[in-house]
């Protein structure tokens, strides 16, 4: 069930995203979203579930809830990745532009839960706050944004 849901809403999340990109090429018009090329949209804001086990959801869902209390939470699009070892716990990292912000273990048990979440959501605020001065203050014609 739960992969069937989480297939539905990629799914779905794909054929809103064409539809976006076909309804904003034909009109020329595009709120909200940064244009690049004339094919391409950026959307900002959106954290991606990467979660495999009930502990990882639990922990998406407690960072979600933190991070959408911090500001500006609209500017970057985060993906949240479990990979789980049955043997021991679960790795969880959060990236943005491929770039590792934060990982942690989840224990087997669910104490410590919220309080990791939280911590996360704040470091990972702390190191995108600090990754934008960094590239306000080094910018570098011959240089992709990825690359500074």
């Amino acid at each position: 069930m739960g992969f069937m849901s989480r297939s539905l809403f990629l799914c779905l999340t794909l054929i809103i995203s064409v539809s976006v990109s076909a309804i904003c090429s034909a009109k020329n018009y595009v709120s909200s979203a940064t244009t690049y090329d004339s094919n391409e949209i950026k959307i900002s804001g959106l954290l991606l579930d990467q979660t495999l086990t009930p502990q990882g959801r639990r922990f998406f869902k407690s960072f979600s809830s933190s991070w959408r209390l911090l500001e500006p939470r609209d500017e970057f699009n985060l993906a949240v990745k479990e990979y789980p070892d049955p043997a021991k716990s679960s790795r969880i990292q959060i990236t943005w532009n491929r770039k590792l912000l934060f990982s942690t273990l989840l224990g087997p048990t669910r104490n410590q839960l919220k309080q990791k979440a939280e911590q996360a959501a704040s470091v990972v605020n702390n190191r995108l706050q600090f990754i934008r001065i960094i590239e306000a203050t080094q910018y570098d014609p011959d240089m992709d944004e990825d690359e500074i």
